[in-house]
């Protein structure tokens, strides 16, 4: 039993059944998240959820500090990420789950977004309705496979595949390079690619650079760069709609241009424009700075800032810089205390982790399957240590 729930949250937190939603909510994670607080609560307290206990804290404080805009829905959501992440550590252990079968797991689930998409680009081919069909994919050959669109993909199938290369580092013992991995692993390079290539989304081109730097060797660095060199020229000569992006919105992140930045492509905006927004906007003499504006302040704030004021309606938009706008500085340093508890500071997850993922808000679900994955990956290097000293 302990196994069937272990699996069901990381396969309710990798995977988006469209049909099963409701705007942005999941129901098959809402199912586990609300039942997380009875969960947790019958497990002993353990060091690792100090940290944890501390986020709660510093969230539920926002009661205090901006009675006026708090309310106990948005709070409590990330609670419950909280008490299921919690949940989760206790879990692993008790779960039996082998590092085998987690692997497997990790496999599967990046096989189930390769073919979903196939089966969307076939299906968009020959004139069928789209399989899992998200509400922005109407027309044009931009899938979202098993996610809420196809800017998330990217993230989750590579913290995918981190998650079965270093379960398989911890199997044969030692470091894997990438020319072995792919000869050992062809099917799953292949599904992995070509996810990456045709969901045609910038995120997902970009995470596959991410995951290809986990190989890099410091002594071929000079190579390196002048492969990546090669590879970003030839995908500039393609001039596909994914590398005609990239390079169109380089030149405004570099000046700090959010207009210009806006006008070229409204997506990635939302995701970069915070960031300068917050940054120039930043004041350490001020109160808000450390304890926040309130609840959704972020989202609001920043979309008056991306439109001109021209829309009432706020979005989900800046990710750590929204957080950031509506909990405080001081509530931030809370989530990079957690955060650091399950990554080490000067470490290949951190950098995953501040690539992918934090332009996520603190309540988005890849985020906690990234945590869970990087946790796991810790538990069985842990049990491979235990082995090894016995």
């Amino acid at each position: 039993m302990k196994r069937f729930v272990l699996y069901y949250i990381i396969i309710s937190f990798s995977i988006i059944i469209i049909p099963f939603t409701r705007a942005t909510a999941y129901y098959p994670q809402y199912a586990i998240l609300y039942l997380s607080p009875l969960l947790v609560f019958t497990k002993k307290i353990i060091r690792k959820d100090v940290p944890l206990i501390l986020l709660g804290l510093v969230l539920l404080s926002s009661r205090l500090t901006n009675p006026e805009s708090f309310r106990f829905s948005t709070i409590a959501y990330g609670l419950l990420n909280i008490c299921l992440f919690s949940y989760y550590m206790k879990l692993l252990p008790q779960s039996g789950v082998p590092i085998v079968s987690f692997q497997k797991l990790m496999k599967y689930l990046l096989y189930a977004f390769a073919i979903v998409l196939l089966i969307q680009i076939i299906s968009r081919l020959i004139g069928l309705p789209l399989l899992n069909k998200s509400y922005n994919m109407e027309s044009g050959f931009k899938f979202n496979s098993l996610a809420f669109e196809a800017s998330q993909i990217g993230p989750v199938i590579t913290i995918l595949v981190y998650g079965f290369i270093k379960t398989e580092e911890i199997n044969i013992g030692r470091r894997i390079n990438l020319k072995e991995f792919c000869k050992r692993e062809k099917w799953l390079i292949i599904a992995y690619m070509f996810t990456s290539i045709f969901s045609n989304s910038v995120t997902c081109l970009l995470s596959s650079v991410v995951l290809l730097a986990y190989f890099v060797d410091k002594r071929k660095i000079i190579n390196i760069s002048l492969f990546v060199a090669g590879a970003v020229l030839i995908a500039y000569l393609m001039g596909t709609e994914a590398t005609d992006r990239i390079f169109a919105i380089i030149s405004p992140i570099l000046k700090g241009d959010t207009e210009e930045l806006y006008y070229i492509d409204a997506s990635a905006s939302a995701r970069i424009n915070p960031y300068i927004y917050y940054f120039q906007e930043f004041d350490v003499m001020s109160i808000n700075t450390w304890l926040g504006y309130g609840c959704d302040y972020g989202s609001t704030h920043t979309w008056e800032l991306l439109t001109g004021g021209s829309d009432s309606q706020s979005l989900m938009a800046g990710g750590i810089s929204g957080f950031m706008y509506d909990y405080g500085l001081i509530a931030f340093i809370a989530y990079l205390i957690f955060i650091f508890s399950i990554c080490r500071f000067r470490s290949y997850e951190t950098f995953i982790f501040m690539t992918l993922f934090i332009f996520n808000g603190i309540n988005f679900y890849s985020n906690w399957l990234f945590f869970m994955i990087i946790y796991s990956i810790s538990y069985y290097q842990r049990c491979q240590y235990k082995y090894q000293l016995s």
